[in-house]
This record gives C-alpha cells, sequence and structure tokens, in this order.
C-alpha cells in the first residue's frame, strides 16, 4: 500500500510559505548586525536575553530569539522556541540543533550543560548544574558558595512541564522524564521516569 504524506492529506501540495513582509525582513537584517556585535556572557547580552525572551511567541518573536542563540552561542538552530528562557553562565552551554523549548526554560551552567539534538524541553523545566553548600550551621548558606557538576543531555530527549534536572545527571539517548519530575541520578537511554525523585517506571515501547 502506497503511503500517503502528511502535505498529501491536507491538500498543501504546491502551497508556497508565505514570504516575511519587507519589513520584517529589514527589521530582521538589522538585528542580526547587532547581534554580531554582543560577545557571550557579556553585559549587554545578558541584557539582550532579556529583551528578545520578552517577545510574543508568535509573530517575529521567535525569529528573533533563534537569531540571538544562534549568532551568540556558536551556530545553535532551534525548531520552535517560546518567551521566558534564561540561560546563566552560556559559556559553559553547549546545545544541539533541532530543539524545542517551550515558556520559562531555566538552564544555569557553572560547570556545563550539554544538550544534544532534537530534545523537547516543556514549560518551566529547570536545568541546574550547581546547588548551595551548606553544610556549617554557624555560617549563613549565602555565605558558603556552591558545589557543581556537569549534566549531559543526549538525543531526542524529553523533558516534560515542571521537571526539575539537578547536578551530575546523565540522561540518555531517547529519555523521557515525566511532568513534575525531580531528576537526581543517571537516567538509561530510552528509560521513561518519574516523581521526585525521579525513578525509572519503564522504557519507552513497552
Amino acid at each position: 500500500m502506497e503511503k500517503i504524506t502528511f502535505r498529501e492529506r491536507t491538500g498543501i501540495i504546491g502551497k508556497k510559505r508565505k514570504k516575511p513582509k519587507l519589513s520584517e525582513r529589514i527589521s530582521l537584517w538589522f538585528y542580526i548586525r547587532r547581534c554580531k556585535k554582543i560577545k557571550l556572557a557579556s553585559e549587554k547580552w545578558y541584557k539582550e536575553q532579556d529583551i528578545v525572551n520578552s517577545l510574543p511567541s508568535a509573530g517575529i518573536g521567535p525569529k528573533k530569539r533563534k537569531i540571538f542563540y544562534k549568532i551568540t552561542m556558536g551556530g545553535v538552530d532551534f525548531q520552535f522556541l517560546h518567551g521566558g528562557l534564561v540561560i546563566n553562565y552560556p559559556e559553559n552551554v553547549k546545545l544541539g540543533n533541532n530543539m524545542i523549548f517551550n515558556r520559562n526554560v531555566s538552564i544555569t551552567a557553572r560547570s556545563g550543560v550539554s544538550l544534544g539534538n532534537d530534545v523537547m524541553l516543556g514549560p518551566n523545566v529547570v536545568i541546574n548544574d550547581s546547588n548551595h553548600v551548606f553544610i556549617d550551621r554557624d555560617t549563613p548558606i549565602t555565605r558558603q558558595g556552591h558545589t557543581a557538576e556537569p549534566i549531559v543531555i543526549e538525543d531526542d530527549v524529553w523533558i516534560a512541564s515542571n521537571s526539575v534536572i539537578l547536578k551530575g545527571v546523565h540522561i540518555g539517548k531517547g529519555a523521557v522524564v515525566a511532568a513534575g519530575s525531580i531528576v537526581t541520578k543517571d537516567v538509561p537511554p530510552y528509560a521513561v521516569v518519574a516523581g521526585v525523585p525521579a525513578r525509572q517506571i519503564k522504557n519507552r515501547g513497552e
């Protein structure tokens, strides 16, 4: 039986995508030039990150966000990028391609955070490779510094909404982290984990 593609089923074969309006193309051209002058992790970079992530997820907003991160973070390419993304210590972050980030993702990389290709992050996901030191009872926690260990998230991983990935975690290829999970230990490839702390509940395909 001959396979029917999505484009054939929906009847959009031959339809051309609308070209951006001239005003939008000019605006994006100027924005590309602006981003090329921004040094990664500089004060200007953090200010621009706040500005571009405050733009709506419709219209020109996603395009500007993709341009900003692609130029300033070494060619990274998103499939779609909602607003609210906050990256701290971007010089220690390695991002793959074809990623989808939903709203209000937070990444902190004192030691290092690496994301592979085709990674999906749901709304309000937190990836934090560091933690406060709190051993000394006689010293305020604010003065005890941090500990940090790198986080690695391999290709084709889906981390669902409101999940937290903590320091030193390695998430294997194709794994799924259920919504609301707190991941404190490594996740095997193609495993599905859930809970607080997250535990493996099954493998993909089962």
